[in-house]
């Protein structure tokens, strides 16, 4: 399979199925003997179910203040965020 083909595979996906598409023999069987033109879109296709909130839809919470961590509670809201962040 040709990495473009790929890469547009995950772009496209609409399931999570799709998005952890693995081809036959993983990743490094991947070719790049075609590579054509640059491409370019708006976004990448998502699930129903893993849409992005507009800034309208969300309600932003302060992140705790740093002497407040040693509450379970707190320590969660700030890993929640920081993940998030990394998944963007």
């Amino acid at each position: 399979m040709e990495l473009r083909e790929f890469a547009q595979r995950l772009l496209h996906a609409d399931t999570l199925e799709g998005k952890f598409y693995v081809p036959e023999g993983g990743v490094i069987t991947l070719s790049d003997h075609s590579p054509g033109e640059a491409m370019a879109w708006s976004a990448p296709a998502r699930p129903v179910e893993l849409q992005i909130a507009t800034k309208s839809e969300r309600r932003r919470k302060r992140l705790p203040h740093p002497d407040t961590l040693g509450q379970p509670e707190m320590a969660v809201r700030v890993l929640h965020a920081f993940a998030n962040h990394e998944l963007m």
